[in-house]
């Protein structure tokens, strides 16, 4: 970094964490679209 601080480190359990949230959330927002009607293909 320029201005010579050290950037905290996430720990593993934080990355897990996050990539869970993100799946589930992405998962979750295709089933709404796909139950509204607004994607066709292959996930309808």
């Amino acid at each position: 970094m320029a201005n010579g601080t050290n950037p905290t480190k996430h720990s593993r359990i934080d990355d897990v964490q996050g990539m869970a949230l993100g799946i589930f959330f992405c998962a979750l927002g295709l089933n709404v679209l796909t139950y509204l009607g607004l994607i066709t293909g292959q996930t309808a």
